[in-house]
């Protein structure tokens, strides 16, 4: 398949994006995380959005977002909590830690994720993966040493069939967990290219997607436990 752009969501003006940080796609919407203008944009396609209420707009650096059912979840790294939204109405529900480096506080929060059960954040100024039940109690924190792997400002994080992977960007490198917090592999390189900066991590049908915003480079991964180690399938360029 070719790398070519597909289509564009423009940017710059009223009813556009400023500065994204974040997506995710649910029932047919794609939800934006806006930093430059403190909201989360729903687009039905590239032509057509709306914003999700305007008590988000209140809030200054969402740089993580999540949705399920009729629940829309932000994190806010300026205030350095999770905010959980009725879509439908806009109303804020309840919200969630505070400023620190406790179990219930983080300092940068950079990414947030989920799974049947869980929630992920990478608390980037903490340099560590915080992870939740789905009623936002703490169950573990990893990438603090255990198995000899120390995260440095982890910026993205994600899961599949038992395995987290973190973009540990301070350290250049994509590390590979277990569910109960082992480091398994860690990526730092694509054939050889040392990863600059990597930023986001999302899985799909065992494809590990790796945006290096260093290199303006997407590369992705073959992750089939099956084999042995992982392989790079693809290198493209991000920003072309």
């Amino acid at each position: 398949s070719s790398d070519a752009v597909v289509s564009r969501i423009p940017s710059g003006g009223a009813g556009v994006v400023d500065r994204p940080t974040n997506l995710v796609r649910s029932g047919g919407m794609l939800y934006i995380a806006d930093a430059g203008k403190g909201t989360i944009i729903a687009y039905v396609d590239s032509s057509s959005n709306f914003n999700i209420g305007p008590v988000l707009a209140s809030r200054r650096t969402p740089t993580g977002v999540w949705v399920e059912n009729s629940t829309l979840w932000l994190i806010d790294s300026a205030q350095n909590q999770v905010l959980e939204y009725d879509i439908k109405t806009g109303r804020s529900l309840r919200t969630f830690f505070g400023t620190g480096g406790g179990s219930d506080r983080l300092s940068g929060p950079a990414d947030l994720w989920a799974d049947e059960s869980h929630f992920y954040i990478a608390d980037q100024q903490n340099s560590r993966v915080q992870i939740y039940t789905k009623n936002w109690e703490y169950l573990d924190s990893i990438g603090t040493g255990r198995g000899g792997v120390t995260l440095s400002q982890p910026s993205s994080v994600t899961s599949d069939d038992g395995h987290i992977y973190v973009a540990d960007t301070g350290n250049s490198r994509v590390v590979v967990f277990s569910s109960d917090g082992y480091p398994l592999e860690t990526l730092a390189d694509a054939n050889g290219t040392a990863l600059v900066s990597p930023r986001s991590v999302r899985i799909s049908n065992q494809v590990l997607y790796v945006l290096d915003s260093g290199a303006d480079k997407i590369y992705t991964y073959s992750m089939n436990w099956s084999k042995s180690t992982p392989s790079v399938l693809a290198e493209i360029d991000a920003l072309k």
